[in-house]
């Protein structure tokens, strides 16, 4: 990690000179023991120029580092760092002001997995019948591609997202997503590929940023997008019968928009509240929105046949994607008869700016294409994009299965996918330990029917 300084203390690495025996480095390389990570400066670090002194080369941070651990009770690499950067700025403070403490913070990073309990687990000893054998854990036995047949349905939880960020003073983000059970059924079932109609109902969305990047030349980002509830998604997915990739997407979106809840003044739209509840109460306005998503080759997710040890990546592929949509209301229509008549008699209700928006308005259709580049099963000797790491239980409310465990990048994504169900029965997104204030995603499925 390079952060030793020079035999005569004067000096930092940070100047041209490399110190390549670093200990904490050695330590990291230890196979079968060591450390498990590395916290520390990767920029200028600590030290006094041409002082021979040692003094305060820890700085503040890294014994906030014990603290965040021993006094306020972090128990991972990733909560630790993120805790004791977070007490920089609230207790030493100057971070905007003073470039030296923001490079402080900046320049000091983690090295491991940040997700590692602290002081480790206690060890589980092997009780007879309590799990599977090792070798039924990791059996060769193979998976088969699925086949499905028309009216076959799984029904999915799905955890909501919650995810606020306001420890920094100008920089907030507070994004929420509730989410409704998720229901996939094959609806057709063609020669060569079958069609999954897809449905997630009332779901309820709301976000707003507010983030200055405290860099020069770069304005600061404000979004503040209505709470959207009562959301509807719909749609269907073609899956390749020969690859199970994936063909295109059809989504629909619809959506009411309650004037009482949306940002008008920021149009320098004024309604007054009266009419605002009415319209709300009776016709509200009704987002409906498509989007549909086209691969130029079935883009593969799964490989089948799957069995534990598989390790496989992505194709390269092109994209392309077509928005559109609208709004509409009984009171948009009623607005522009209205108005109609109003001009016959020499005056407008509206402006000529919003008048050619009636009576329903249109979403322009939006069309872009994109190439998604080839990802390597293996990116590094210790980073997988898709690996089939062993055959497990798993139970879930629609009962307990025998599933194959595929994880992605170091776990962050985990999948379990059951041959008896004909598909996934749980998937995992473990982002709290990269980020402790967002919580882990979770798929698991409710029920089945017909397979």
């Amino acid at each position: 990690m390079d952060y030793l300084i020079t035999g005569d203390l004067s000096k930092h690495v940070r100047l041209s000179e490399h110190y390549p025996y670093c200990d904490g480095y050695w330590w990291l390389l230890d196979r079968d023991g060591g450390a498990i990570g590395s916290i520390g400066n990767t920029g200028l670090g600590y030290g006094y120029i041409d002082e021979h002194s040692t003094e305060g080369l820890g700085g503040w941070l890294e014994p906030r580092f014990f603290h965040a651990y021993a006094i306020q009770g972090k128990q991972t690499p990733g909560e630790t760092w993120a805790q004791a950067i977070t007490d920089y700025i609230n207790i030493i403070g100057g971070v905007w002001s003073d470039q030296v403490d923001r490079k402080t913070i900046e320049e000091l990073v983690l090295l491991g997995d940040p997700s590692i309990k602290l002081g480790g687990y206690a060890s589980s000893k092997d009780v007879p019948g309590s799990e599977e054998s090792k070798e039924g854990r990791h059996a060769t036995l193979q998976a088969e591609k699925p086949v499905w047949k028309a009216g076959t349905t799984w029904i999915f939880n799905v955890s909501n997202l919650d995810l606020t960020l306001n420890n920094v003073e100008g920089r907030y983000i507070d994004l929420h997503v509730k989410t409704g059970d998720l229901q996939m059924e094959v609806s057709k079932v063609e020669e060569h590929y079958y069609e999954l109609f897809f449905t997630m109902t009332n779901l309820t969305v709301s976000l707003s940023i507010d983030f200055d990047p405290m860099v020069k030349g770069l304005s600061p980002i404000k979004i503040k997008l209505p709470q959207l509830e009562e959301i509807n998604l719909s749609g269907r997915i073609w899956v390749d019968k020969e690859t199970m990739g994936i063909i295109s997407i059809s989504l629909d979106i619809t959506t009411p928009l309650y004037l009482t809840k949306l940002p008008l003044e920021e149009y320098n739209i004024s309604i007054p509240a009266w009419i605002a509840e009415i319209v709300d109460s009776t016709y509200p306005l009704v987002l409906n929105a498509q989007v549909d998503i086209d691969f130029d080759r079935p883009y593969t997710l799964v490989k089948f046949p799957l069995s534990a040890g598989d390790c496989w990546g992505l194709k390269a592929a092109t994209v392309s994607i077509e928005l559109e949509g609208s709004i509409e209301s009984l009171w948009l229509r009623v607005l522009y008869t209205l108005n109609k008549v109003a001009k016959l008699f020499g005056f407008r209700l509206i402006a000529p700016e919003y008048e050619k928006l009636l009576p329903v308005i249109k979403i322009a259709g939006v069309k872009m294409s994109f190439n998604l580049p080839e990802i390597f099963g293996r990116a590094y000797a210790d980073i997988s994009t898709f690996e089939c790491e062993e055959i497990e239980n798993v139970t879930v409310e629609a009962g307990s299965f025998s599933a194959y465990k595929i994880f992605s990048v170091r776990h962050i994504g985990e999948y379990w996918y059951s041959p008896e169900a004909k598909m996934f029965v749980m998937a995992k997104g473990n982002f709290n330990g990269l980020c402790p204030v967002v919580k882990d995603f979770v798929l698991e499925l409710k029920e089945m029917r017909g397979v």
